[in-house]
């Protein structure tokens, strides 16, 4: 049986050194977004992730996270943990 695709993990938490909360993404390490509020922090790494993977499959029709979660496109690439075809993102 398939693996079922596992939805991002989001969190918020204050950041003393950018003064305000960063959000962040599991799936996308090398993201995160600082807002004043930990709700603002939240929505804005979840437009940024979702706009990451709008591009990804537009320019290549696969996800490839860094962890090896299901929704992880298939290949070396995908082993290694690269994004494949964000293009200009």
């Amino acid at each position: 049986m398939a693996d079922k695709p596992t939805a991002p993990w989001f969190a918020a938490k204050w950041s003393e050194e950018d003064g305000g909360n960063v959000g962040t993404c599991a799936d996308y390490p090398s993201l995160s977004h600082l807002a004043p509020t930990p709700e603002k922090a939240l929505a804005g790494i979840r437009r940024l992730v979702a706009a990451m993977e709008s591009a990804d499959r537009e320019s290549a029709g696969r996800i490839t996270l860094a962890h090896g979660s299901p929704r992880q496109a298939n290949g070396l690439g995908a082993m290694m943990g690269h994004r494949v075809g964000l293009g200009g993102l």
